[in-house]
């Protein structure tokens, strides 16, 4: 009798418990793998008798997400015989995949060693690969670039460029530097022979690089030079700076160069004088005696000097200390005196110009 009472009760509960968890099964997704971003922007030319690579390392996975841990960057290389590369034709992704070996594992705690600014820390790397005399008449490289997370994650591959060597001029030779007015002028020779001693050297221009204690060495010409000369403008006085010049076997960038010349050093010392003012004209009034004169056309003028002498006096002496316009009235003076006068004229860097002619008045009476 009781199990009939509670039979109807367990049925409806079994009932309502498998209308709680029953529901629509969807499909069952395996777990999400994160791979980091591959490298994008791989470059990939020869210097002197080595191949450089410069890159910047991803920071995040394809997803977005950060990379997480300590990563390392894979540089692997095929190398092929020149005549074989010609024969194989053009290398896939597929084939480099099946063809690369492991040629250098960047980890994370060398990063430092191998950064392109040793000044400015960033993600930016730099490696290179020293050619021997086979390599640069029979051997073409290609390299291709991986990132690998802490838990050994990959990427895909970097871009595939191939690069044929070739034999680059030596560096350019006597490298000098000199001041000229407002400007840097850079000169050198040319390199007399190619890196393999052949001749003539494959020159087809030059680039000019330069650093400050506050800046790293850059390309500071905008097109190549076809000159042993260039002229710097582009600085600050009072800075030292240095130079080196590279020649170039190619005529875009990225160049095809040499190793670098030997490093000038100068310090930008502005010594180019001011001319002397002109045109000064003096005049005497009752208690003072007024100058005017012609402005210096100077674009770094930073002013004038007044010089004052009586007779009286053996020599000039300045009464102005640096004044902005080209006129001045002298209230320091005495009647029946004859007074001479002089002009001078200075630079921002405090380059004091000869006097100009000197000009005469006598206080109190006409003449001169």
């Amino acid at each position: 009798m009781f199990i009939k009472k509670i039979l109807p009760a367990l049925v409806l509960s079994i009932l309502l418990l498998s209308c709680i968890f029953c529901g629509k099964r969807g499909p069952i997704y395996p777990p999400l793998v994160k791979i980091p971003q591959k490298i994008e922007d791989l470059k990939v030319f020869q210097r002197g008798d080595a191949i450089v690579l410069q890159w910047s390392n991803p920071m995040s996975y394809m997803d977005g997400n950060p990379l997480e841990g300590a990563i390392a960057v894979e540089l692997w290389l095929v190398k092929v015989e020149k005549e074989l590369a010609k024969q194989q034709g053009s290398l896939t992704e597929e084939n480099f995949v099946r063809k690369a070996l492991l040629y250098e594992t960047i980890k994370q705690e060398d990063f430092a060693k191998f950064q392109v600014s040793e000044k400015e820390p960033s993600e930016g790397l730099t490696y290179t690969y020293e050619l021997s005399p086979e390599d640069l008449s029979q051997m073409v490289f290609v390299f291709g670039l991986r990132v690998k997370d802490s838990k050994d994650k990959v990427s895909s591959f970097s871009s595939l460029t191939p690069l044929i060597p070739k034999s680059v001029p030596l560096p350019p030779l006597e490298l000098h530097a000199v001041m000229r007015e407002k400007s840097v002028a850079i000169e050198w020779k040319a390199p007399e022979k190619n890196i393999d001693s052949s001749t003539p050297p494959s020159v087809v221009g030059y680039n000019v690089y330069r650093e400050a204690d506050n800046e790293e060495f850059r390309q500071i010409n905008t097109a190549l030079i076809e000159e042993t000369r260039f002229v710097d403008r582009n600085f600050v006085f009072n800075v030292t700076y240095r130079y080196y010049v590279r020649a170039s076997a190619t005529r875009s960038s990225p160049y095809t160069e040499s190793e670098n010349s030997k490093v000038v050093e100068i310090l930008t010392v502005d010594t180019l004088i001011p001319a002397a003012p002109t045109g000064l004209v003096v005049i005497a009034g009752e208690n003072f005696v007024s100058l005017s004169w012609d402005a210096n056309k100077e674009t770094d003028l930073a002013g004038y000097r007044v010089w004052r002498r009586s007779d009286s006096e053996d020599g000039f002496t300045a009464v102005t200390e640096l004044i902005a316009e080209n006129v001045y009235h002298d209230s320091k003076v005495e009647k029946n005196q004859r007074y001479h006068y002089a002009i001078t004229a200075l630079d921002e860097n405090g380059n004091e110009s000869e006097r100009s002619e000197a000009v005469s008045v006598v206080l109190g009476r006409e003449g001169l």
